[in-house]
């Protein structure tokens, strides 16, 4: 039986070469169908997957950050470290509390917010390997260990490893107090990451400017005033005013806002931004599949039709092969791998145009795009699937001819024996 299959397979393989110019129309007729096919997904695949890609690897879109004054409890915050879709989630002090001034020799001190940073701080895995000390990335910042913008590190000429003195004041009986530590500077944070003047510090850091202007003392840091351990109500409890959340994907953001406002926690997101992209997907997909099943229809209309006439065309070979002893399964054995050959061929062929068209239309949207995004782009892995799909049609086009072989009687063939 396989030996049948197998002569069946040969034969139609020398027919089908034996036939080039039919065959190569076949396959010219196919591959005009997939070209645009492949160029559409190919478009929707690069336009939106670069906006999802730089959304995505843009902390910014990813952070969530409350609306007014709300109180956070360290309970609320290790709740938040257990949920799936949150990344890194560190705790901030009230607006009013969290300014310091930074003095440097030669420089005019500047006034700079202060943020908490910890391990798998987002922001910190976009500082250059040149622009932070090795291995500062992996390890949270110590009590005197600081990251800086890019704005405040130009205005006081630090690098990384430069020491910067911090000064807090604070008013006590009428009078201004100030305190002063040196800190070390672990990196520089680029002007995409943070574009104002801001450091990042440890939480115990951040934690030590707020209390210190609410009159306690830090041994730690050196700086004077009341016993910590006498903290009451809102300081003694360790309430927090602020935070910063980073969600682990764009649809973990609009999760993660949702659940918030159940709580009673109005928060703000970059919802708008994700909300276009979304659309422009939803505008891609209803595009592309409107496409797919025009061309769907007529590509079955074509291969059915070239299976049909490659039947009557060979309507007399078919019959010496039936008067042989092949059976209807070998005959339509036959027209299938004609068919796969033909299917093969044009994905083959469509490939090659696509890759082309490709290649011209990301050289044309250069200035648009970076370096490692394209405007147009399929992996290699869906373009082996869309391969094996059209073998897969043509192979089910194919089917259509039953009828037409059905009717093939091995007495036909006797007629030229």
């Amino acid at each position: 039986m396989q030996a049948i299959f197998r002569q069946a397979i040969s034969i139609a393989f020398k027919r089908y070469r034996r036939d080039w110019l039919f065959s190569l129309c076949s396959v010219f007729s196919m591959a005009a169908f997939l070209v645009p096919l492949l160029t559409v997904f190919g478009l929707k695949d690069g336009i939106v997957g670069t906006m999802r890609n730089r959304l995505s690897t843009d902390p910014g879109t990813l952070e969530i950050t409350p609306v007014g004054h709300p109180n956070f409890t360290p309970e609320f915050f290790r709740d938040l470290e257990k949920d799936p879709d949150v990344t890194f989630v560190v705790p901030n002090t009230r607006d009013v509390s969290n300014v310091i001034m930074l003095v440097s020799p030669d420089r005019d001190p500047l006034r700079v917010s202060t943020g908490a940073t910890a391990h798998g701080d987002p922001l910190l895995a976009l500082v250059p390997a040149g622009d932070s000390l090795e291995g500062a990335a992996d390890d949270d910042p110590e009590l005197r260990q600081i990251w800086i913008s890019s704005k405040a590190a130009k205005h006081l000429g630090l690098r990384p490893g430069n020491t910067v003195i911090g000064r807090v004041s604070r008013t006590s009986s009428g009078f201004v107090e100030n305190a002063e530590a040196e800190f070390t500077v672990l990196g520089v944070l680029p002007p995409h990451a943070a574009d104002t003047e801001l450091i990042l510090g440890s939480l115990g850091l951040i934690r030590a400017v707020e209390l210190y202007r609410s009159g306690y003392a830090h041994d730690g840091l050196g700086w004077p005033g009341n016993d910590p351990s006498q903290m009451t109500g809102r300081e003694g409890g360790v309430v927090y005013q602020q935070f910063r959340l980073y969600a682990k994907d764009l649809d973990a953001v609009t999760r993660i806002q949702a659940r918030l406002n159940a709580d009673d926690i109005m928060v703000k997101a970059h919802t708008a931004e994700i909300a276009r992209v979304r659309n422009m997907d939803t505008a891609f997909s209803m595009v592309t599949l409107t496409l797919l099943a025009v061309v769907l229809v007529g590509a079955l209309a074509s291969a059915a039709s070239g299976s049909i006439d490659q039947v009557a065309k060979n309507r007399k070979s078919l019959a010496c092969l039936a008067l042989l002893g092949m059976g209807k399964a070998h005959l339509q054995a036959f027209s299938s791998f004609q068919a796969a050959l033909s299917g093969f061929l044009a994905s083959a062929l469509a490939t090659g145009l696509f890759l082309v068209t490709a290649r011209i239309l990301n050289y044309l949207f250069m200035g648009s795009i970076h370096n490692v995004e394209r405007f147009c782009t399929l992996s290699w892995e869906k373009l082996g699937a869309a391969s094996g799909a059209v073998v897969l049609f043509m192979v089910l086009a194919s089917l259509t001819a039953y009828k037409a072989l059905s009717d093939i009687e091995p007495s036909e063939g006797m007629r030229d024996v």
